[in-house]
Parts: C-alpha cells; structure tokens; sequence
C-alpha cells in the first residue's frame, strides 16, 4: 500500500506479485494491485485482478466499486452497472 500510495507503481506491482505467489487467495493483494493497474492503464488486467478479491471475497464492497471503474474505463457499460 505504501508504494502504491506514493506513485511506485513498478514497485507495488512486484510487492503484490511476491505476495500473490505465496498466496493466490489474497484478496488484499490482489484489491491493491487492481488499484495499482487501474491507475496504471491496464483496465483488463485490473478487471482480472479486481475480480480475482471479489472471488476470494464476495463481500468486498470497495473491490466491486473498483471493478465497475475497470469495466468502465473498458467501455463495457453492462458489465460496470
């Protein structure tokens, strides 16, 4: 979160990485890198990551905020609303 805060995008990617591979169901992880790769551009990739924390917790409210952007950004109306 910290790097992610600060704009250390590279950064906060490789953190997440790191934690994601030594626990795929981190829905923490997974929440602030599809933060990171909203911010970043990369709306598919932080659809899957957004979606990722919404499967290993389907009561992640921000997540599911979060992912409506992606699909926004994305220009997929239906799947935003």
């Amino acid at each position: 979160m910290e790097a992610a805060g600060a704009g250390q995008y590279d950064e906060a990617l490789n953190c997440t990485g790191s934690l994601l591979a030594r626990d795929p169901l981190d829905a923490d992880a997974s929440f602030v890198r599809g933060l990171v790769l909203l911010e970043s551009g990369s709306f598919a990739e932080a659809a899957e990551s957004l979606r990722r924390a919404l499967y290993v917790d389907p009561g992640f409210g921000l997540a599911a905020f979060q992912l409506g952007r992606a699909y926004d950004a994305l220009g997929d109306d239906g799947a935003a609303r």
